[in-house]
């Protein structure tokens, strides 16, 4: 039972956007990748900063406007880590997810997807 209360507090999604916490349909979700998720260990995505404005600590989830966004993201995939940026057009009412790879020299790459 606590740990599905743990769960569901992690599952939460930060709104990252000024006034006050906005209906579902009004924002789109982004959601990176933990540790702990159906991926399992060594893929992570973590968003350090939205536009600009660090989130401290990082998120796994994040509420945003609809728009053009730019992301931080602090990643790690096959061995390798760092930190990657990358934007996304977003859409009111939509969920996105963080997909990592690998580039051809080996350098981590992410998309900002709708599953």
């Amino acid at each position: 039972m606590l740990l599905a209360a743990l769960l569901a507090a992690c599952a939460a999604a930060e709104p990252v956007y000024e006034g006050e916490r906005r209906d579902r349909g009004e924002v789109a979700v982004v959601t990176g990748l933990s540790p702990l998720g159906p991926l399992g260990a060594g893929l992570t995505a973590r968003i350090e900063a939205v536009d600009g404005q660090p989130l401290e600590g990082g998120r796994t989830r994040v509420e945003l406007l609809p728009g053009r966004h730019e992301f931080l993201l602090r990643c790690s995939a096959g061995g390798t880590s760092g930190i990657v940026t990358t934007s996304a057009e977003l859409r009111a009412g939509e969920a996105y997810v963080v997909a990592l790879g690998l580039g051809p020299e080996g350098e981590l790459d992410a998309l900002i997807l709708r599953p």
